[in-house]
């Protein structure tokens, strides 16, 4: 689903947002699009409203239950036709609502702009579609028939500077000052937002088991100072507060704010208002030269958050002065907020925008989620959500979901590659024997064959299509290519565990389905930007394993790509080269038909096996005196080649045995072939071991930190 057309409905009045109570004498103009200005009249009065609205704060009868759940229905829906009245009166949004395209796939975003503090009391998210438009009569931020989202925006002068986050750094701020809070649930449900991104101990934090401690900070007994505090030492990008809201006295009446726990005596409550969370959540850094950035998202799961009570002293609701203070999307709870609609609302709205995906649309879904909640509850309208993005906002999304994806597809790879690691310091020089992992890796290797899946998808939907992307376009490719590569790594090791004939002949089609696929993935990429000796080697490689040969003309391109890079200035890629070349030397005596037309780097020679292996070895020599012993090349290329001895060989082996086994009993000429490969992998596997002594075992853990782009 994707956001398609804005509509921006405003309502303004004369005079200061304060001080104005709710009555049909008080004109509004309703400003709609480039349509003209409407008068707006309210059908009620102050006090009227306030009667209907205490129907929806969950105070009725605990006797009879059912007849409460029947009566705040009524209410609720009663409220919606209000609510459906005053946007019935502006002719323009109806015409507008009226002229949008109607595709279940796609989103409408009603964007409402009310200052006034007195409209700000007003729920329009349970609204009721307008009479003549999509939809009519059905709730609007829930109908089908017209898919929309309805956010809120403060009138004001700025636009929102703040980068859309492409690195979450999310704090839990939890106070049980006011009481009990499903705290545990909440840390569950954003340690579960996160799992796609969280990599194995060496990648993390010095002395951490994860990343985890990078993604999410969770403080319990939140209070001022506390948040104050933590975020004036990291930039959070998004703040999830989980509280009871509380109201407190303020001239002419009552406000509500936050039940945190009180800095000085963390056993008594401080009741804290939007305006000085604000300013805890926009400190001042203790990095000198660091700017004062807010977080991009805040996210509070609590009553009234979203409630103005009184009109007569200035300021609005907790939510509205989170907005106030330039963070772009703050959502918050308008009425009471149920146990589980809180958590419903967190697992949507975190699942989902840490993949980078639209708010707006994310939105529309937490509605519809909560409104599957059992019983007659009406979360799904008490949530209200303020938004101001900037004029590039889906560029920045698209970023967004470009560097997740990439950041979700390597922590994939590493926590796979991590399980097909031998167990214990890698500390033969000659080469590690396969492994057959046990039964409980095999189940952890399977669970991540799924978190492989997402990623590729992920990638997949995230592909830019400008020609100016293309380099970028081609990275994304490389990298399903290699989640698929993995993909074919674990059908084989699941492989050697099963005995089953059945289950042996599907792993094996699903070994070269996924290798087929890494093949193909890789030859994209390479049509986006040639050279890359990264892309032509990796396609290489796979074409071999596919058919235990390769072709020419993909050997001739892995390394003419390769020689460019070693020709060019950069000098990370000329060390990647000579990596590409060791490799490529070592396929060489696979080449089919013979390679004796293929020449060497000394264009008056041809090819032999040992001329092959000596220049395999030149190179593997040139790249361990280049790169450093705890550098991330060198771990990387090391792997590669321990999974020629892993996995790599004995796959083609067994598939050549088998190949030969057939072409003899068929009396085929082939079958010398297939004989002179087989024997090829012999010395093969020996090449290997002597490349692999050439390369020193990484001991430092900065070695595993894979870098991101």
């Amino acid at each position: 689903m994707k956001t398609t057309r804005t509509l921006t409905l405003e309502f303004v009045r004369h005079g200061p947002p304060h001080n104005q109570l709710l009555s049909p004498i008080t004109e509004y103009l309703a400003l709609c699009g480039n349509h003209g200005a409407t008068s707006v009249f309210l059908p009620f009065e102050h006090h009227e409203f306030l009667l209907r609205l205490s129907a929806l704060r969950y105070q009725e009868r605990r006797d009879r239950p059912e007849d409460a759940m029947a009566v705040r229905a009524a209410h609720a829906r009663e409220m919606g036709q209000l609510m459906s009245g005053i946007l019935g009166e502006v002719p323009g949004l109806k015409a507008d609502l009226g002229s949008c395209p109607q595709h279940p796939d796609e989103l409408i975003h009603l964007q409402l702009v009310v200052s006034a503090a007195e409209l700000a009391l007003l729920p329009f998210e349970a609204a009721l579609t307008p009479p003549g438009s999509p939809g009519a009569g059905k709730p609007l931020s829930l109908q089908t028939a017209l898919p929309m989202s309805l956010t809120r925006q403060v009138r004001r002068a700025f636009t929102p500077v703040v980068h859309w986050p492409t690195t979450p750094r999310i704090l839990c701020a939890i106070s049980s000052a006011g009481g009990v809070v499903p705290g545990a649930d909440h840390v569950r449900v954003l340690r579960a937002a996160i799992a796609p991104w969280v990599r194995p101990a060496e990648q993390a934090s010095a002395g951490a088991p994860d990343n985890v401690g990078d993604m999410l900070t969770v403080m319990t007994d939140a209070s001022l100072e506390k948040l104050s505090q933590a975020c004036s030492e990291k930039a959070y990008t998004h703040v999830h507060i989980l509280a009871h809201g509380k109201s407190f006295p303020v001239v002419g009446g009552t406000r509500f704010g936050l039940a945190l726990h009180d800095s000085r005596d963390a056993s008594k409550v401080e009741v804290v208002d939007g305006e000085r969370l604000a300013l805890a959540l926009r400190s001042h850094k203790h990095t000198q030269g660091v700017p004062l950035t807010p977080p991009a998202v805040v996210t509070v799961a609590s009553c009234d958050s979203g409630n103005v009570d009184t009109l007569i002293a200035p300021g609005a609701s907790l939510a509205h002065a989170l907005h106030e203070a330039e963070i772009p999307l703050v959502v918050a709870s308008q009425f009471p907020l149920t146990f589980a609609g809180s958590m419903v609302l967190t697992h949507v709205l975190y699942s989902r925008l840490l993949w980078g995906a639209d708010p707006r649309v994310v939105l529309h879904e937490a509605r519809q989620k909560l409104r599957l909640l059992e019983g007659e509850v009406h979360d799904w309208a008490s949530v209200v959500a303020y938004t101001s993005f900037p004029p590039d906002f889906d560029s920045r999304l698209w970023s967004s979901q470009v560097r997740q994806a990439h950041a979700a597809a390597e922590a994939a790879l590493a926590r796979s590659g991590r399980l097909l690691e031998p167990t214990g310091p890698l500390t033969d020089k000659e080469g590690p024997a396969p492994v057959a992992p046990e039964a409980k890796t095999i189940a952890k290797l399977t669970e991540e064959l799924g978190n492989l899946t997402v990623a590729r998808d992920r990638l997949l939907a995230a592909l830019p299509q400008e020609r100016a992307q293309a380099a970028r376009a081609a990275e994304l490719y490389g990298q399903c290519g290699s989640i698929e590569k993995r993909r074919a790594q674990i059908h084989y090791h699941v492989r050697q565990q099963s005995k089953d004939e059945g289950r042996l002949r599907e792993l094996d089609l699903e070994i070269r389905a996924a290798l087929e696929r890494a093949a193909s993935y890789y030859w994209e990429g390479l049509q986006r930007v040639l050279p890359s000796q990264w892309l032509a080697t990796q396609n290489l490689c796979i074409r071999w394993l596919l058919d235990g040969k390769v072709e020419a003309r993909w050997w001739r391109v892995a390394q003419a790509s390769s020689r460019m890079d070693l020709e060019g200035s950069s000098a990370e890629s000329r060390l990647w080269a000579h990596a590409s070349l060791a490799e490529v030397y070592l396929l060489a005596p696979f080449i089919e038909p013979s390679p004796t037309d293929v020449k060497t780097e000394d264009p008056t020679q041809d090819l032999s096996p040992e001329t092959a292996r000596e220049l395999a070895l030149k190179h593997a020599e040139s790249f361990a005196g280049l790169a450093d012993r705890n550098s991330f090349h060198l771990l990387s290329t090391r792997r590669q080649f321990e999974r020629y001895m892993t996995w790599f060989i004995p796959y083609v082996r067994e598939m050549l045995e088998k190949e030969h086994a057939r072409e003899v009993r068929s009396g085929s000429e082939r079958s010398a072939s297939v004989k002179s490969r087989l024997e090829a992998l012999s010395s093969l596997q020996e090449n290997v071991r002597e490349v692999l002594k050439r390369f020193p075992v990484s001991t430092s853990p900065a070695a595993y930190s894979y870098p991101t782009s």
